[in-house]
């Protein structure tokens, strides 16, 4: 049996061990985007073990059947993931959309658009965006915003024509 206090003398320092951060190459393909995030002080570099737990445990927790009964099905959801993230599971998200008991749900997964791959000089075999599609190279971070813009802006038109409807 393992005395208490060994316990938690354990405990406490598993939960401060620090993790070296994920490679900042998987953020995008945007080299100079990566190392600005690599520099910024305001980025955590490392991680906890303990940050590495929560992310596993609750994040299986997102996708079991009790959050997702929940969710409000005339909230309308949005996902977008980047179909090569190497950080978080773009399968975890499809399956968390598929589960979800929203009436109106979106996922969208980056790809390599044809533009940028002739604007850019791509390698034909580069398949999808990664974690931060906001960051990566034109014109997914102006397509991910014109997404993003396309579907508030159509549920809001449908919400104040509902709303002049009862007027």
């Amino acid at each position: 049996m393992i005395p208490t206090q060994l316990k938690y003398e354990v405990s406490a320092i598993v939960q401060e061990s620090r993790l070296e951060r994920a490679d900042p190459q998987h953020l995008s393909h945007n080299t100079a985007a990566n190392e600005a995030n690599k520099k910024d002080p305001l980025c955590e570099q490392v991680g906890s073990l303990r940050g590495v737990a929560d992310m596993i445990n609750l994040g299986g927790l997102l996708i079991s059947s009790g959050p997702l009964e929940k969710f409000p099905q005339d909230m309308p959801l949005l996902v977008y993931h980047g179909e090569e993230d190497k950080i978080c599971s773009p399968e975890a998200a499809k399956e968390f959309v598929d589960k979800c008991k929203a009436k109106d749900k979106t996922i969208h997964l980056f790809k390599v658009s044809s533009r940028r791959r002739r604007g850019n000089g791509m390698d034909a075999d580069e398949q999808g965006m990664y974690h931060e599609v906001h960051n990566e190279l034109e014109p997914t971070p102006t397509d991910a915003a014109k997404l993003i813009g396309d579907w508030v802006l159509a549920r809001a038109e449908v919400t104040t024509a509902a709303n002049q409807a009862k007027l």
